[in-house]
């Protein structure tokens, strides 16, 4: 019995009720290959990876000590779970062929479809941008000839990967096998042509590799010019294209066009920044702009790969050519001794950052290209090093590492509460930057702050593994002599110090493993950084009162009071936003810190007026203002060592001391500008004041509202409920303040928070 017709049975049984029997049918109709296995023989361990379609677990399965990958789906709606399904069937046909990522089982029932695959060690993007790996020109040519094979039985089969690249291309140990993964966007080639022509969204909803505009769907960087236009769909000479292009990255380690300059606008800091997807895009379909060759390709692989990039789809070689030509250049540059390969690290980070099945932008993978020489940049040891001294916080906790564990999608575990509640995800976006903590202090203080990282995640990551240790260095867990705002503001200056030190022994070690980079080919820098929002709720009990009454129909009123003063210090750095809310209105507690500042503006000009180059250092570009020769738009930040060299950006936070009050102040967002860009303050508010008090859920609520909107960001937020005491649950405020009672009576709150819960979770 085919895979599908097991599936259409699972689903006619799941339609009834029916859940044992479409068990059974899963596990029963095909002796090898179980499409049911039961959630008791799974154990899930670590986060792999995040994306925007699903969360990749390193796992056990029952009576087999060997590690598996369970990709884990994100089910919202029918088409989905019409699209998982069509990967499990794809993967159950393809999954034979060596050099395709092995399909271990299934579990393709309510409410946790899994695909559950074979664990490969390495993921090419990982070893290339993290790791530092070089491989030879054999070892490029051998491993492009495995995939052009798999492509070639992928292609017989009537199939189009969509999303060939390195993140999608897994290793083994010794980086000479290569599988392909990843058909989460894998098509058939009916269904393609149904996308083209009729516009089913079931194909283009969901992106995968970060770019989506109208049918368009894919990686942008490794897409080829007609469907870029939109001339036609996409093909296996897309996929060709793609591979091309991968192979490429593989001989240059540099992401491709992110080496494009201000000579060539159309592809400037596309990759960095975030922006200018649509020149970047027309410059490969109208211009003709391809990814740079590497100085010293050997002329049989620039006319392969000039010919898989043909504009014309039809005169690009076929999967089959394609793998038979690389072998014939693999047999004659063999004979030659052309090119050595830089070995993998001896202790590389097995089982770590493979990718959304294995479709995740590496964190810090993008190559700078702000202008700014690699060399200086190393040899600044003012800047990498400052005095070389590891502060007394880290000394027990720093373990050089370019590799950020998984972004946290709820409330951190050290702390949980009634007062305060997080929710975090990684939205359209495959990878995660954001980062947030929260954790009580010794005297009973909480603290909680956001971090937002870009140019990748590792400055973000670094706040979050290094801030409570620091904020206790400097005496915030016991309220030392100075004030807290003081203290938060040295800490987040120690904390960027720290980590530009990091980055500067990262890259230091990243250069003595690639012996000095003889040959130039180690990629260029990243310079990656973070904003961060901290808060201090400190609660105080000042006095307490009793009232006593006779009558024993109020003898409720006989419970003892105690009136609390609550004082909250903010401290920001970057576009993370604290809003209170106030009887219903919202508060502003802290100041954007981005180039529409006009504030800000005002100080980088005059930091850096004795800069020759300070006219061009904040300049509207590409629709906004932006700062800086990267082009960033926020002006404050934690890492960034670029433009600390610039002295454009700071470290310096901005402190907001606010005393709240017992009755009129109710509660605290967070968040960073993904839900911002899409909500203003009073919108906000606006939705906390009509649904449950329960923290966690109100994060949630305002982050899904946020991805329901179109927000394209991560989105982190963050909701502390002042008056909690009362009891969250039951108390549902209105969004317009009445003079007489804003928490409504126990049985009705109970009443609405049940139809709020029903409608939005």
């Amino acid at each position: 019995m085919d895979v599908s017709d097991i599936i259409t049975r699972m689903q006619d049984a799941i339609k009834t009720g029916n859940f044992t029997e479409a068990e059974s049918i899963g596990n029963s109709s095909l002796p090898s290959l179980s499409l049911a296995i039961p959630r008791s023989h799974l154990s899930l361990h670590t986060v792999i990876s995040q994306g925007a379609q699903a969360t990749v677990f390193q796992a056990t399965l029952h009576h087999n000590p060997a590690s598996v990958a369970v990709k884990r789906a994100y089910i919202r709606e029918p088409n989905d779970l019409t699209r998982f399904y069509q990967e499990a069937i794809f993967l159950a046909h393809l999954s034979s062929h060596p050099h395709i990522v092995t399909m271990l089982g299934a579990r393709l029932l309510p409410p946790d479809y899994s695909i559950i695959l074979e664990l490969e060690p390495y993921n090419a993007a990982h070893q290339l941008h993290v790791e530092g790996w070089r491989p030879s020109w054999e070892d490029i040519l051998l491993i492009g000839s495995q995939i052009a094979d798999a492509l070639c039985f992928v292609h017989s089969h009537g199939i189009v990967h969509r999303d060939i690249k390195p993140a999608n291309i897994l290793l083994d140990t010794s980086h000479t096998i290569a599988k392909l993964a990843d058909f989460g966007i894998a098509m058939s080639n009916k269904d393609v042509l149904d996308q083209h022509t009729t516009n089913n969204p079931l194909f283009y909803t969901k992106p995968s590799g970060g770019f989506q505009k109208g049918r368009v769907l894919g990686t942008l960087e490794y897409m080829p010019p007609e469907v870029l236009m939109n001339l036609h769909p996409h093909t296996e000479a897309s996929d060709i294209f793609a591979l091309a292009v991968t192979l490429n990255e593989l001989a240059t380690g540099m992401v491709p066009y992110s080496d494009a300059t201000r000579d060539n606008p159309l592809a400037h800091t596309v990759l960095e920044m975030g922006y200018g997807r649509q020149e970047l895009a027309a410059a490969v379909a109208v211009v003709g702009l391809r990814p740079s060759l590497r100085a010293d390709t050997p002329e049989m692989v620039r006319q392969l790969l000039e010919a898989c990039w043909e504009v014309n789809p039809a005169l690009r070689p076929s999967a089959r050519t394609l793998r038979d030509r690389l072998l014939e250049t693999l047999d004659t540059i063999s004979n030659n001794s052309i090119g050595t390969a830089i070995p993998p690290p001896s202790t590389p980070s097995v089982l770590t950052d493979r990718g959304e099945l294995h479709n995740h932008h590496l964190a810090g993978s993008s190559p700078s290209t702000d202008g700014v020489s690699d060399t200086a940049m190393h040899e600044d040891d003012d800047i990498d090093n400052n005095d070389g001294r590891t502060p007394s916080w880290m000394t027990k906790t720093f373990t050089p590492s370019t590799s950020p564990s998984p972004p946290t999608t709820t409330i951190l575990p050290q702390f949980q509460s009634s007062i305060v509640g997080a929710y975090a995800t990684p939205g359209l976006r495959d990878s995660m930057e954001d980062r947030h903590i929260i954790y009580k202090t010794n005297d009973g203080r909480i603290v909680f702050g956001l971090f937002d990282g870009h140019r990748g995640a590792e400055a973000a990551q670094f706040l979050q593994d290094h801030t409570q240790q620091c904020l206790i260095a400097h005496g915030i867990d016991n309220k030392g002599s100075g004030s807290t705002g003081s203290m938060l503001q040295d800490a987040l200056i120690d904390i960027d110090d720290a980590f530009r030190r990091q980055q500067g022994e990262l890259w230091n070690e990243k250069m003595n493993r690639m012996n000095g980079s003889e040959s130039g080919n180690v990629g260029k820098r990243s310079y990656p950084g973070s904003t961060a929002l901290l808060g201090i709720l400190d609660i105080d009990t000042a006095s307490s009162s009793s009232s006593s009454s006779s009558s024993s129909s109020s003898s409720s009123s006989n419970i003892k009071k105690q009136k609390k003063i609550k004082t909250l210090t903010i401290a920001n750095i970057g576009d993370g936003r604290a809003v209170l809310c106030r009887r219903g209105r919202a508060v502003r507690l802290s100041r954007d810190h981005t180039a529409d500042d006009e504030e800000e503006r005002e100080r980088i000009i005059n930091a850096t007026a004795v800069s020759s180059s300070s006219s061009s250092i904040v300049s509207q570009r590409y629709g906004s203002w932006r700062v800086g020769s990267a082009g960033l738009q926020v002006t404050r930040s934690i890492g960034d060592v670029d433009m600390k060299v610039e002295k454009v950006l700071t470290a310096e936070a901005e402190i907001h001391d606010v005393e709240l009050d017992d009755e009129d102040d109710w509660f605290v967002i967070i968040a960073t500008d993904g839900l911002w860009d899409v909500m203003n303050d009073q919108e906000a508010v606006r939705l906390m004041c009509d649904t449950v008090k329960q923290p966690s859920m109100c994060a949630q609520r305002l982050v899904t509202e946020a991805i329901a909107r179109g927000s394209r960001d991560n989105v982190t937020a963050i909701v502390v409920v002042l008056r909690a005491d009362q009891g969250t649950a039951e108390m549902v405020w209105s969004s317009k303040p009445s003079p007489s009672s804003e928490v409504m009576s126990k049985k009705k709150a109970m009443h609405l928070s049940v139809d709020e819960l029903y409608d939005t979770y």
